[in-house]
Order: structure tokens, then C-alpha cells, then sequence
């Protein structure tokens, strides 16, 4: 399964989608289309207790995704 193209787009007041924002900002982190694709199915983020982010997103954990992804980007994961 591949992680959608994402159209640089938002509408204003509407809140983004969680899982729409965590494969924004994967794709930003790693351009690699297919690293990026084998991080997202494969490898377990032990912040997230192992879970892989498609296993985050898919038990509801996409925001607590983001904010590891977002602390990442920033340059302070695990602060």
C-alpha cells in the first residue's frame, strides 16, 4: 500500500485531519518515497509503544503521531 499524494491545500477554518497531517510531515522529514513508505509500515516508534505510525493511525493515535512528528521537525524528539 502506498501513502497518498498529498495536495498542498487547506481550507481555512476547517481543522486538518490528524493522519492527512502526520504523512505531510513524514513526507517533509524523509522525501524518499519509499523509505518513507517502508518507515511508515514497518518500523516501531518507541515513543508510540512500538507501534508503527500506520498501527498509530489506524488505533486512533494519529494526533499523538503528529506531536512526535512535529517534535521531531523541530529537532526535539523526546523533549
Amino acid at each position: 500500500m502506498r501513502l497518498p499524494v498529498l495536495v498542498r491545500s487547506r481550507l481555512r477554518g476547517r481543522p486538518r485531519d490528524p493522519s492527512i497531517e502526520a504523512v505531510a510531515i513524514a513526507s517533509r522529514l524523509e522525501p524518499d518515497p519509499a523509505l518513507r513508505d517502508d518507515w511508515f509500515h514497518h518500523d516501531p516508534i518507541r515513543e508510540l509503544r512500538g507501534l508503527t505510525a500506520e498501527r498509530a493511525i489506524a488505533s486512533g493515535k494519529a494526533g499523538e503521531l503528529v506531536r512526535l512528528l512535529r517534535s521531531i521537525e523541530a529537532g526535539r524528539r523526546g523533549r
